[in-house]
């Protein structure tokens, strides 16, 4: 619970800091909430979940790119999903890489195809990264 707070504060910040003081204010946070107990509060209206895989296809689509093409982008995303069940805003770095090394090993993947989805859930999470917007 606290992880998802940091991170709910590390986003809500991203405009206004760069990478580093971002990664000072998550350093003091994690320090700073070590002593306390974090509970979601329960009964108040939370804002709907933007559907994050339709903007990036919505914007690919604007972008030029074929309807195969976004199909595939559509399916790679959703597996990825689908494997790490967990909310789009809360998955990390070391989440994509465990699971392109879990696929790769599952699927006996070529470095092509890994390099392939890798790019496609890069260029998805970067654009994630400049809508957010609290």
């Amino acid at each position: 619970m606290k992880e998802n707070l940091i991170t709910d504060v590390i986003q809500g910040m991203l405009p206004y800091l760069n990478n580093v003081q971002s990664k000072q204010l998550q350093k003091v946070l994690q320090y700073t909430l070590e002593n306390y107990e974090v509970t979601k509060s329960v009964g108040r209206e939370k804002k709907p979940e933007q559907d994050f895989v339709e903007l990036f296809l919505s914007a690919k689509r604007i972008e030029g790119c074929s309807e195969k093409s976004l199909k595939y982008y559509k399916a790679t995303i959703a597996k990825m999903l689908a494997s790490l069940d967990k909310e789009v805003k809360y998955i990390v770095t070391d989440d994509i890489r465990g699971y392109l090394t879990e696929y790769q090993e599952k699927n006996k993947s070529s470095k092509v195809t890994i390099d392939n989805i890798r790019r496609i859930l890069s260029s998805f999470f970067l654009g994630l990264k400049m809508r957010i917007i609290y």
